[in-house]
């Protein structure tokens, strides 16, 4: 506010703006330039002034953007580790579910030996379905920093429609009976199995899907914790500012031409006058005495 003689903060700031530019150049650096104002005639000491308050905005605001982009990335990945915590320990929750389900149902009827067949059919509709809940999750995260015509947004969206049509087109195989000229297909249809042997496959595909989404919820969880404490620099500075050397503007050969215009113009009016003086001494003699009578009065108040 004292520097910009501002009336208040907001004011200054706008002046500030004005004074600070940003460039993102074409291999994805940024250059940062900050301009000090000084006097049309300055003194030496105002000059290195500027000079030096150039260079002290600039490093501030180089470390100011790196505390900023160190605090912003710990608070999406607080974020995210709030949101994976949250879905791994219902995670955790539904696998222990699920294996509780399957060991009363082993405990009350005993183990039931599947066909190597069936146990393919399950254990890939398992991971299929484990994966979409996986992508899901994951597209979950990415939105809440992003919009719907984000690249990785688009990307998931896709990935997550071609798992569920490959899931649903494994399910009608299942479901349907076994051709006579498909007995060599590995995904065996469900329903050709016993009652007892189908509710064992049901309940042994719960704990395959729960154990390929802990999969993917594990290595999330934990990178998550070490990306909350992480504060490594974000910025890495090229090139360090210094004092400038020579002024931004206006331009040396601007103020030579306005000062040529200018002493040109003084010169000019002045010889007019002179020539107008001369002229009304001659032919006015009562003007001219009035005009030296105001010039002398004029001096003895300046003395």
């Amino acid at each position: 506010i004292k520097r910009y003689k501002a009336k208040n903060i907001e004011k200054a700031i706008k002046i500030l703006r004005r004074r600070v530019s940003a460039e993102i150049n074409e291999d994805g650096t940024i250059t940062i330039s900050v301009y000090a104002k000084t006097p049309y005639f300055p003194s030496k000491v105002k000059d290195n002034e500027a000079r030096k308050l150039s260079r002290d905005i600039t490093d501030y605001i180089v470390k100011n953007l790196d505390i900023r982009n160190i605090q912003f990335k710990a608070d999406k990945a607080r974020n995210t580790r709030l949101f994976i915590e949250k879905r791994y320990l219902q995670n955790i929750d539904d696998l222990h579910s699920a294996e509780n389900a399957l060991k009363d149902f082993q405990d009350k009827y005993g183990a039931i030996a599947l066909p190597e067949q069936i146990t393919a059919t399950i254990s890939a509709a398992a991971g299929i379905e484990g994966q979409i809940v996986a992508k899901e999750i994951e597209l979950k995260i990415v939105e809440q920093y992003a919009g719907a015509s984000n690249f990785e947004v688009i990307s998931l969206k896709n990935e997550i429609n071609a798992l569920k049509s490959k899931f649903n087109e494994m399910n009608r195989r299942q479901r349907k009976e076994v051709s006579s000229d498909k007995k060599d297909d590995i995904f065996l249809p469900l329903n050709s199995l016993p009652d007892l042997a189908l509710k064992y496959a049901r309940l042994y595909r719960a704990v395959k899907i729960q154990e390929t989404i802990q999969e993917f919820l594990l290595p999330q969880y934990e990178q998550a914790k070490i990306q909350e404490v992480k504060d490594t620099p974000t910025i890495q500075v090229l090139d360090e500012a210094v004092l400038p050397i020579e002024k931004a503007k206006p331009k040396r050969a601007l103020l030579v031409i306005f000062a040529g215009i200018l002493s040109f113009s003084i010169l000019f009016f002045y010889a007019v006058m002179f020539e107008k003086y001369i002229e009304i001494r001659e032919k006015n003699t009562e003007v001219y005495q009035k005009i030296n009578s105001l010039f002398m009065l004029l001096k003895n108040k300046n003395n």
